[in-house]
């Protein structure tokens, strides 16, 4: 994909061309593939953005100018709403390389601005960009007006690794922590006293501590956001389905937030009764499998709720009948092999992928490495779900002969990998864990989640 984009931008025709072409043709694509506007930490800024942190109380003054106006930048792209660099666009018909220093001096002036302060200016007239470090110029004497790096449209595939070194919002910092490097190098030799490398080192990372709490609190809410994201989308296109739709959902595991049983209702209650709706919802209930089972629960909770008597007495007396969550034959199979399943996962799956995961954060994005890292869970999770229908669909044809004898075998081979599994579990991260996960299903021949449900629907009370 991204060499596709490169190759395009290569190909793009400038003749004759203004400058919002080059914007919306060359650069913002270009920002895409640098890593920008991917995620709300790393927005890129332009004219008439709302965005007040970027919007000049106090304007760079032009050479000659008999009053001063008001400007703001192109383009500022963010991290975490830092800027670090700028862009000013020319219109490729109007403006032309080796670019003269009046088309410049705007846009250096805006990088020693002390609202922005970016580190680097690319000026581009999308035929050729150029890409000029002023601090750097001026505080270790270079030439202000002499780019750093330099790349015709032609050379973009050909020089991409220099120009994402430079400017991709996973790299920009390295260039910056070598300037400051040399910063403090230059600073601390200026100096007679022998300890002031020393206490200037201090000074520098006075606040890391406080910094560092920053970081880990804002990860924290990428993972949630992470988190709740998808979730918000399903539940978007969960709430356009039918209620016969919605009744085949109930076969996955329950979700928090809204639940499904709650708009199976919204879609069925209007052109059924609340008695019509009970009865269907447990006219198969001893072959429904242990999520259904979950759902119907929650269901009838929320039925009861909104139901009158003699119909809300009749909900809570088989809800009670049935809360204590005894198996029956084919349930005890069902979740015996669940609990199976996790456990061989555990111990045979989760180290591999765990290295594949450890593999692949080496050259992930750092929003990945850092806030959304993906756990071995996340990765075999659908494999689990996929296993456990083909097998429950197996279960369903079997005589209850046949699901004794089976019983006795999966005990056995469950007690066999017990020793194995407790050791493996202890060694699993937080985010490996599943709160009340599959391995904890159906032991002892019960399900306990029946109960809870009933407590968190506020049905009953917990004693």
């Amino acid at each position: 994909m991204l060499d596709l984009i490169l190759k395009n931008l290569e190909q793009l025709d400038f003749s004759g061309r203004a400058e919002s072409f080059v914007e919306s043709r060359f650069l913002t694509p270009l920002l895409g593939c640098l890593g920008y506007e991917t995620h709300k930490d790393y927005e890129v800024f332009r004219p008439g953005d709302d965005y007040s942190r970027f919007k000049l109380r106090y304007p760079p003054v032009e050479m000659g100018a008999k009053s001063v106006k008001h400007y703001n930048p192109d383009y500022v792209p963010t991290i975490r709403k830092k800027s670090f660099w700028i862009i000013e666009a020319k219109s490729p018909k109007d403006v032309k390389y080796p670019f003269d220093y009046k088309f410049l001096v705007q846009g250096l002036q805006y990088c020693i601005h002390p609202e922005i302060q970016a580190v680097y200016l690319v000026v581009s007239n999308g035929i050729d960009t150029c890409i000029y470090a002023p601090y750097n110029a001026t505080y270790f004497e270079g030439d202000f007006y002499s780019p750093i790096l330099h790349f015709n449209q032609k050379e973009i595939t050909k020089k991409w690794s220099e120009i994402f070194n430079v400017l991709s919002n996973e790299k920009v910092r390295e260039q910056i922590e070598a300037t400051l490097v040399k910063h403090y190098e230059k600073l601390s030799a200026s100096s007679l006293d022998r300890n002031y490398p020393e206490n200037l080192w201090r000074k520098i990372g006075a606040n890391r501590t406080k910094i560092s709490s920053q970081i880990e609190k804002h990860c924290l809410q990428l993972r949630f956001e992470d988190y709740d994201k998808p979730k918000s989308n399903f539940f978007k296109s969960i709430s356009l389905l039918s209620a016969d739709e919605l009744k085949m959902h109930m076969e996955s595991p329950l979700t928090t937030g809204k639940t499904i049983s709650s708009f199976y209702l919204e879609k069925v209650l209007p052109e059924k009764s609340i008695v019509t709706v009970f009865k269907e919802l447990i006219s198969n209930y001893e072959s429904q499998s242990i999520f259904r089972k979950e759902h119907t629960f929650v269901t009838l909770c929320e039925l009861y709720h909104i139901a009158e008597e003699p119909e809300k007495t009749s909900i809570l007396n088989w809800l009670e009948e049935r809360k204590d969550g005894h198996l029956n034959r084919l349930n005890r199979n069902e979740t015996i092999l669940l609990r199976i399943t996790r456990k061989h996962f555990i111990i045979n799956l989760y180290p591999k992928v765990r290295k594949e995961i450890q593999k692949y954060l080496t050259t992930a994005p750092e929003i990945i490495k850092y806030a959304k890292q993906p756990t071995a869970l996340e990765k075999t999770y659908a494999l689990e779900l996929l296993i456990h229908r083909e097998s429950f669909n197996e279960l369903l044809k079997k005589s209850d002969i046949e699901l004794d004898l089976e019983y006795i075998e999966l005990q056995k081979y469950e007690q066999s990998i017990e020793d194995i599994f407790k050791k493996a579990y202890e060694e699993l991260s937080g985010n490996e864990k599943q709160i009340s996960g599959f391995e904890w299903y159906g032991e002892g021949g019960k399900h306990y989640s029946f109960k809870n449900i009933m407590i968190n629907k506020q049905v009953i009370q917990r004693t």
